[in-house]
């Protein structure tokens, strides 16, 4: 469980700080925190892409 949290931690790039890596897992969990940053940005526009479309329909009667 304690490597699912500081997964999870490291991924949404919230790095608590309780838990952390030593020796060469160091690199993978930071290449790990750039993936969780650009994964989020590319979610969140990707879904301001989706809804921007709902946006511009005419409203219902």
């Amino acid at each position: 469980m304690d490597a699912f949290y500081f997964s999870i931690t490291s991924y949404t790039t919230l790095g608590i700080g309780d838990l952390f890596p030593h020796g060469a897992l160091r690199i993978i969990s930071g290449f790990e925190a750039l993936n969780g940053l650009v994964m989020v940005g590319w979610t969140a526009s990707m879904t301001y892409l989706a809804m921007e479309k709902f946006w511009r329909l005419p409203p219902r009667r």
